[in-house]
This record gives structure tokens, sequence and C-alpha cells, in this order.
């Protein structure tokens, strides 16, 4: 439960500062590991106002302090925090550059959440993602991709999201395949995990 434990100490932080000290800290060490290792490379360019560190702690305490809107607390500190964040993008480029970085912050999630103990439980579970109803699956498409598989729902055609829980309520591992792969077919081993096998560089 190293997670969860991780998630009170950070919700037990009484001054705002330190809460925003401590996540960007870990993200910051994230992306300079991360990029020392080549798993994904970070576009730079002189005229970003902000870090991909600070705007991805922004969104992280966002939704860790469940603020309903993205715009509204980007605002937010944006004015009220300016010694921490000098200098912030408009609002428009800020979730620019959050969607770019996407696939960056559900690796972080994964990176959290399979942190593993000798008593930690797993949930897997998987959802059909259909293409088509089932009786047009005879149909010429582009995705060629896509099986016909079977969910309790009955057949379907197209695709299955597989996930794997602990008892922290976390995604460890997910992967996206064909319907007609189970859920045995992509578990996987415990140290293995579903995750982007790379990101591309992207610019804002």
């Amino acid at each position: 439960m190293a997670e969860m434990s991780t998630i009170r100490y950070l919700l037990k932080q009484h001054i705002i500062q330190d809460l925003f000290t401590i996540v960007y800290t870990v993200v910051d060490d994230y992306l300079k590991l991360s990029h020392e290792r080549q798993r994904f490379k970070l576009s730079t360019s002189t005229q970003q106002k902000a870090s991909y560190a600070e705007i991805m702690t922004i969104a992280l305490i966002g939704e860790l302090l469940r603020e309903p809107h993205s715009e509204h607390w980007f605002i937010k500190v944006k004015l009220g925090f300016k010694p921490l964040f000098q200098a912030l993008p408009h609002i428009t480029q800020y979730h620019r550059i959050l969607k770019n970085l996407e696939g960056i912050m559900a690796d972080f999630g994964l990176c959290l959440a399979n942190t593993v103990d000798d008593e930690t439980v797993y949930a897997i579970d998987s959802k059909p993602l259909p293409v088509c109803r089932d009786k047009r699956r005879f149909q010429p498409r582009a995705m060629t991709e896509a099986a016909r598989g079977f969910s309790t729902m009955g057949p379907t055609y197209g695709f299955k999201l597989h996930a794997v829980m602990n008892n922290a309520q976390m995604t460890c591992r997910f992967a996206i395949v064909p319907a007609t792969l189970p859920d045995r077919c992509v578990l996987g081993s415990r140290s293995e995990c579903f995750r982007p096998k790379s990101v591309s560089g992207f610019t804002e």
C-alpha cells in the first residue's frame, strides 16, 4: 500500500507550497531519469515559458485536490503562486502541452502504481471496444487489426481493453488488443507492465 501512503502523505501537507515542491521534485526526477535512459525524448524550445515538470505538477496537484475545472485551477495557480511559477504559458498553450504529454503522464502513473510489495493483490478485468455491430463485421474496413471476440455482453467485433489493478485501486498495467485475445493472454508476469514502448518527441 505504498502508493496510498504516499497520497495520504501529500494530502496531509498543510502548506500547499510544500505540496507543489514535493510533487515537482518527484516529477522532475522522473523526467530526468527517463530522458537519461532514452525512454522518450522531450523537445526543447527557448520560447516555452514553463518546464514540462512544472506543467505536469500543476495538472497532477489539480487532480490530487480534485479541482473540478482545469481552466480555473490553472488560472488560480498562475495568479496565486507567482513565486513558485514565475513564467506560465497562456491557458490554451497549457492545454496543448498537456495534450502532448498524455503518454508520459500515463507512464508516470504506471510507474507510481508499480511499487510492489508481498501483500499486493491484483485484479484483472476487460472491457469491449467495438468498432461496429457484430453483424456488420464482414464489411471492408481499414482497421485490419480488429477481430471478433466474446465478452459478458455477447459477441463483439473490434478490440478489448484489459486492465490490471492493485489493491490500492491503481492501474498497474493495461493493453488494448484484438477482441479475440482473453485476459490470460495479456496478463504476463507481475514484473512486466503494459505501457507505451516509446513516446516520440513532440512540440508544443
